[in-house]
């Protein structure tokens, strides 16, 4: 009896310490540029050129997120106890910014809960310029921009 016992309790002492391991997140700092994610999805639009309409769009509700250096694309939140870190990231739309906060992953998800946010520095915000020979996406007139 003592037997099964023994292997139950083993099972449940390693079940239990693996849980912390399973749900870590990472707290951590990201730069990158503010980009409102239905533009930016969609049609690839960002940067200065399209900054008005991100910061227009983000403010009718539309989710934001950090596109970093190396092209990864993080979805922001804002964190329940503290809303001003994220909100202040509407008004960086088009711009570059840190995020300081925890990154998660749900179902192939990567997002960040913010808990701080500053613009970049002059020297980290220099905008990317297409390479010779390539062109910029253009914003969408107006009345070519999605409803």
């Amino acid at each position: 009896m003592k037997r099964p016992l023994n292997w139950i309790f083993i099972v449940s002492i390693l079940f239990l310490a693996s849980q912390p391991l399973l749900a870590q997140d990472n707290e951590g700092t990201w730069a990158g540029e503010v980009v409102d994610m239905g533009c930016y999805i969609e049609k690839g639009l960002k940067g200065s050129d399209h900054a008005g309409c991100a910061k227009s769009c983000i403010k009718k509700g539309m989710p934001m997120g950090v596109l970093t250096k190396d092209g990864t694309l993080l979805l922001l939140t804002f964190h329940h106890d503290d809303e001003a870190p994220y909100e202040a990231l509407k008004d960086l739309a088009g711009e570059n910014a840190e995020v300081s906060g925890t990154l998660s992953e749900k179902d192939g998800i990567k997002m960040i809960v913010v808990s701080g946010s500053k613009a970049a520095k002059a020297a980290d915000s220099k905008e990317e310029h297409p390479k010779s020979g390539e062109s910029k996406k253009e914003h969408p007139k107006k009345a070519e921009h999605p409803k």
